[in-house]
């Protein structure tokens, strides 16, 4: 379980500056064994799996990740587990 409440990730999330690359988030404690939710990402045109895209939010529970960005408008973003690396 994340120690931080999921309003306090999204914050975290909003704060973020750039987008972060695929490999860098699944390298990251903070995101292992979340969902996040990537606006702007973007796939490698081969494998289809994503390269990079911006974090908008994340959290253990799909369903509660999906209801916040439903609630937000935020209709375009892409979901992935994080795994760690």
């Amino acid at each position: 379980m994340h120690s931080t409440t999921p309003d306090a990730r999204y914050k975290e999330c909003q704060r973020m500056s750039r987008p972060l690359s695929w490999i860098e988030l699944c390298r990251s404690a903070k995101f292992a064994g979340m969902w996040v939710a990537l606006d702007s990402c973007r796939f490698d045109p081969d494998t289809r799996q994503p390269l990079e895209g911006d974090v908008v939010d994340a959290d253990a529970d799909l369903a509660l990740l999906c209801g916040r960005m439903r609630e937000t408008g935020r209709s375009n973003c892409a979901y992935f587990s994080v795994t760690t690396k």
